[in-house]
């Protein structure tokens, strides 16, 4: 955890669709975002969709998922690492669980200032496929907006 006192409790990275091409000037943006964020915040969450697609699988990994992967690692010193996978992510959790604090395939809950916060991918086909686990997790889906 970091020793300052941070500026903000969570940031939040939610459909970012970054592009997998090395090098890309977004990417490069993105990843010096990330760094500079995680210096001011108690919990650094991706939430699904970071790239147009990325598995964890050899034909469609690619450099930038690694870059990413790296740089969470780093900033993992001064806070906490959450990932939620979204709808064009694939495995990440199965192969890169060890790379964050905390991974999950479709949601995790969050303690903040006292508060509990569900935090889900939340598109409707991509909860249809999980909602099984989502059910397991004790997360209503009855009670989720039906568009």
């Amino acid at each position: 955890m970091p020793s300052i006192d941070p500026v903000f409790r969570m940031a939040i990275f939610a459909d970012c669709h970054l592009p997998v091409e090395p090098g890309h000037p977004d990417f490069e943006t993105f990843l010096h975002t990330l760094k500079q964020v995680a210096k001011q915040t108690e919990t650094l969450v991706l939430l699904g969709d970071v790239f147009q697609v990325w598995a964890a699988v050899p034909v469609f990994d690619h450099e930038n998922g690694h870059r990413l992967l790296n740089t969470v690692k780093s900033v993992s010193g001064n806070c906490r690492t959450v990932m939620v996978e979204g709808n064009w992510d694939f495995y990440i959790k199965k192969t890169y669980f060890d790379a964050f604090d905390r991974v999950s395939e479709d949601a995790v809950s969050i303690e903040s200032n006292g508060e509990r916060i569900v935090l889900v991918h939340g598109h409707m086909d991509h909860l249809d496929r999980k909602s099984t686990r989502l059910n397991s997790s004790h997360i209503p889906l009855s009670r989720m907006p039906s568009s």
